[in-house]
């Protein structure tokens, strides 16, 4: 997504992580690096690789708050007219107690790139006295996030203490993927209290047939060379599409 001066931004993890879209080597590219350290973990015998980062401070609950906005700004004229509670909530500090119970949402990483904001309500056909009546999907990136839109006036908890019992939708693609690898988990936004510290995890995963015969190239001297790859010395990653081909200035022997 790009920024004021129609540039894409630069991503700045507080532990010198940086990753940035730019044009390199004849492709359209992610290059994420970490001021000479080691940027990835990967297992060459699985091709499980990751990324880990420190996150930037934030304070869970207006994460939350922030994410049920958009929720919210997505719903029907006739369906907002049900969340008068939760306007109100998101308006100030009121309900911030019975909100941080409600305040989880699951998680994706995805095989595939959304390169723009999607977002996807989910309406109950009949009512269900377990149920919610509407559940929210936003897709951007390689993410995707799901959650119950709470406070709807014709929901049973509402009126009784009770629990609910969300259907979580399996995500949606918007382009064939041969092999479909999603990590999932549920991420608990609750807490009041501002997180600082929080570790991250960017995970993508490769043929390990691929990492066991790779061919090395020297950026310095510009030639191929026989190199066994050391995934504990990745100091640089440049992330393409399965059907990039490198342009690489190869200097002839």
């Amino acid at each position: 997504m790009k920024g004021k001066k129609n540039k894409i931004p630069k991503f700045r993890a507080n532990d010198g992580l940086t990753a940035q879209q730019e044009e390199i080597y004849g492709i359209d590219a992610i290059v994420m690096e970490k001021a000479g350290e080691n940027v990835v973990k990967m297992d060459v015998e699985s091709g499980k690789c990751e990324i880990e980062f420190t996150k930037a401070s934030y304070v869970p609950l207006k994460a939350y708050k922030a994410l049920l906005k958009i929720a919210a700004s997505s719903l029907s004229d006739d369906d907002i007219k049900d969340y008068d509670i939760l306007i109100r909530a998101l308006a100030g500090e009121e309900f911030d107690e019975p909100l941080s119970q409600m305040a989880t949402v699951k998680e994706y990483w995805l095989p595939i790139k959304f390169e723009s904001p999607r977002v996807y309500i989910f309406k109950i056909k009949s009512f269900t006295e377990t149920l919610p009546r509407h559940i929210c999907m936003l897709y951007f990136g390689n993410q995707a996030y799901q959650f119950v839109i709470p406070a709807n006036a014709n929901d049973a908890y509402m009126h009784k203490e009770m629990s609910i019992t969300p259907l979580f939708c399996p995500p949606f693609y918007h382009q064939k993927v041969a092999n479909i690898n999603v990590h999932e988990k549920f991420v608990p936004l609750g807490s009041r209290e501002k997180t600082v510290g929080e570790k991250g995890v960017f995970h993508f995963e490769s043929d390990p047939e691929i990492l066991k015969n790779l061919t090395a190239y020297d950026p310095v001297t510009k030639k191929m060379v026989d190199r066994p790859f050391g995934s504990d010395q990745i100091v640089k990653l440049i992330i393409g599409k399965m059907d990039d081909e490198l342009d690489l200035p190869i200097e002839p022997d």
